[in-house]
């Protein structure tokens, strides 16, 4: 994809709250709303004949407030009563009660299944015709990819879709970075002699493209562990962050030996490998196996957070936060001192808790065969998150709401004040109006103001200036168009379209075989399992646990290589 690509929308980040708009690469054509009555919704009197109900489920909006301002242009504009659903669409437990008990809002951004919803009769198809006819800006979208209009097709037909994709293509960029402490590196003098760039103003962050290989980390790590980097005279730091729930932590580490982990989901599918012309799951590679007894042999040395198998994503952040931690995984966009939203969250919250700290920002570090890399974020294109609709939707509030998200995603002015309200009164401009970003006030709470909420997922690299600070932008540049956009690591096979029946087999056999995988995980790193000794055993349960059905069906898959060229 071009760096001018024309599209548009959200910025997605993992706690999704909201979605930014769509402009042309130069700033000139601008999408416009589509159809007759859309084509000018903001001046014409009466644009839509009929008033029509319409029930909406947007990210991070069980804070919701009815009535709200983006609610009631949209309402004003396109002649609808919109019923807010304050539900949290992350939330598994919540999704499902709402899903079981009949009460699927019409429109939904949703994060789970959307073939087995559709399979189970909770969500419609949406044709190809109306897409064209009352989206068609979104239509734009999908025909500037390459496989666009391959996305979510109903099985066995070529012209209707189960859900509407969205679009993220700075998750092109490379998904993690490494991080260290930068003052403890300079107490300890072992700043690793690389070529660093000073991101901010106050010499506090530092950004080098280069690697230091696994030998090179060990000794930092042992140096953070043992040698007292804070210089309190205790024994009270430790070189890696990690946590109970989430594999981040780990990412570069395993990327060093080529490999890149599944999700948090249970029903994840893993970033698989071709071993001898066969596919092999991420977590019975040999590979992993060696990552293993690498971590393995860490935590007895001391070196990783003892109390990592019991600590959650937040407590893990407390720690680094807190100074008890030197090293760990974050994301670019996580590295801006003008976004409040991070503040309270490494790396962000490691300079706000100690004035003197400072932070070094690495590529991922280079593992036993000189390999580096880490898992992609969109395993094979741009193309991710997805929105989909009740089946209780007739054709009429399709197209209705199939209008309202073209404009609000595609439409420059309308972008603004769905996803940040009015200039001067909820955001001021960072820099230039209209080609900045835009500054959220002290007294706006978004979630209750529901912007973003009504939006779907659409981020395109031209609305970059939307989303993210200068420091933000200056590691996706890297990231996305420099050396680290060749440092992924892309599943072999993907069932991007839904082509098998994996969807009912992660169904049947996910959660179990996540559970296989985590316990032998944590067993082997805190050493109650000697890895060699219990290896076997392992990859035997999980493939006779379903494992190998999993593979299987993996196999029928295409190749991520031939997808990107759009085969």
């Amino acid at each position: 994809m071009k760096q001018g690509a024309v599209w548009c929308g959200l910025m997605a980040a993992l706690l999704l709250v909201g979605v930014v708009g769509c402009s042309s690469g130069n700033g000139e054509g601008e999408a416009q709303p589509s159809g007759s009555a859309a084509a000018q919704p903001s001046t014409s009197a009466k644009p839509f004949e009929k008033t029509l109900e319409i029930s909406w489920l947007g990210g991070g909006g069980t804070e919701i407030k009815d009535n709200n301002r983006v609610q009631q242009k949209i309402e004003k504009m396109f002649n609808v009563k919109i019923k807010n659903t304050k539900i949290d669409n992350q939330n598994n437990d919540q999704m499902s009660l709402m899903i079981n008990s009949g009460e699927m809002p019409d429109a939904v951004f949703y994060y789970g299944d959307a073939v087995k919803l559709f399979n189970d009769g909770v969500s419609r198809s949406i044709p190809k015709e109306a897409l064209l006819k009352n989206a068609p800006n979104y239509a734009k979208m999908l025909d500037a990819n390459p496989i666009g209009w391959k996305m979510n097709l109903a099985k066995g037909k070529t012209d209707e879709f189960i859900a509407l994709t969205g679009l993220a293509e700075q998750q092109e960029s490379l998904q993690y970075l490494s991080m260290y402490r930068l003052d403890w590196l300079e107490k300890l003098n072992l700043v690793p002699k690389v070529k660093m760039q000073q991101l901010d103003k106050e010499g506090r962050i530092f950004f080098s493209p280069e690697s230091i290989t696994l030998e090179q980390l060990e000794t930092i790590l042992k140096a953070f562990t043992f040698n007292d980097p804070d210089g309190n005279g205790k024994k009270d730091t430790f070189g890696v962050a990690a946590s109970n729930d989430r594999m981040s932590g780990w990412v570069s580490l395993m990327g060093a030996y080529g490999i890149a982990p599944a999700g948090n989901a249970a029903n994840a599918p893993g970033y698989n490998k071709e071993v001898n012309g066969q596919l092999v799951e991420w977590n019975i590679l040999p590979q992993y196996k060696e990552f293993l007894k690498k971590m393995a042999a860490w935590y007895k040395d001391g070196v990783i957070d003892p109390e990592f198998p019991t600590l959650n994503t937040a407590k893990q952040w407390e720690k680094t936060t807190g100074g008890i931690t030197g090293y760990f995984q974050t994301n670019y966009n996580y590295v801006d001192p003008t976004a409040k939203t991070y503040a309270a969250r490494p790396p962000m919250s490691v300079l706000n808790n100690n004035p003197k700290a400072k932070i070094l920002i690495m590529a991922p570090e280079k593992g036993p065969n000189g390999f580096r890399g880490v898992s992609a974020k969109a395993p094979v294109t741009s193309l991710t998150y997805q929105m989909v609709i009740s089946k209780k939707v007739d054709d009429e509030k399709l197209a209705r709401i199939l209008q309202i998200i073209d404009y609000l995603n595609f439409n420059k002015e309308g972008v603004i004040w769905s996803q940040f309200g009015e200039a001067g009164v909820d955001f001021n401009w960072e820099a230039e109006p209209n080609n900045s970003r835009p500054l959220l006030l002290e007294n706006v709470n978004p979630k209750q103001e529901g912007l973003g909420y009504y939006n779907h997922s659409i981020a395109t690299l031209a609305n970059l200036k939307f989303n993210f600070g200068e420091i933000p932008r200056k590691l996706l540049d890297w990231t996305l168009f420099g050396e680290g956009k060749d440092l992924k690591i892309r599943p072999y096979k993907w069932d991007y379209f839904n082509t098998t029946n994996l969807s009912s087999v992660q169904a049947q056999y996910g959660a179990g075989l996540k559970t296989i995988t985590d316990e032998f995980f944590f067993q082997s790193i805190i050493g109650e399992v000697d890895v060699d000794k219990g290896w076997d055993s392992y990859v035997d349960k999980w493939k006779k646990a379903g494992g190998s059905k999993l593979m299987e069906e993996l196999e029928k898959a295409p190749k991520v290589a031939d997808l990107l060229v759009g085969k």
